[in-house]
């Protein structure tokens, strides 16, 4: 298993741990913008609460 892996690529051992975090935020993103389209029919100061929310969240995060 050893060999196995030191013979793979640099590039493919990246894109391996990297693909699964992209498809992650990719549907946190779906989510958000999902979440964001039922409130906004609540009113513009839910979507502005979200928004602040989000943003918070998203730094937070990093």
């Amino acid at each position: 298993m050893t060999q196995a892996r030191e013979q793979k690529s640099l590039l493919a051992e990246i894109l391996t741990l990297s693909i699964p975090t992209m498809l992650g935020m990719m549907f946190d993103m779906l989510y958000e913008m999902v979440d964001m389209a039922w409130v906004a029919k609540l009113s513009i100061d839910s979507v502005a609460a979200v928004t602040i929310f989000a943003t918070i969240w998203w730094i937070l995060n990093m």
